[in-house]
């Protein structure tokens, strides 16, 4: 299957920025996990719960300004 090419590296860079986001958001976990501190670590959560749900709205809103040509599909 082919995937047309980005105008730009903008996905590609926010991508990166959002894997460290998580990375600081595991650490922290494990850090809070272990101090016993509940109310952070169910804070910490819904924060990457919302990056992660901000995250895939823009990539369905990236996927939809792309027109679906049958040839993508068939390869």
């Amino acid at each position: 299957m082919r995937f047309p090419e980005r105008s730009n590296g903008q996905a590609f860079v926010a991508s990166y920025k959002l894997l460290d986001q998580f990375r600081d958001a595991d650490q922290s976990l494990r850090n809070r996990e272990k101090e016993k501190d509940y109310p952070a670590l169910e804070h910490i959560v819904l924060d990457v719960g919302r990056e992660a749900l901000r995250e895939n709205g823009d990539w369905l809103s990236m996927h939809r300004e792309r027109k679906l040509r049958l040839d993508d599909l068939l390869g």
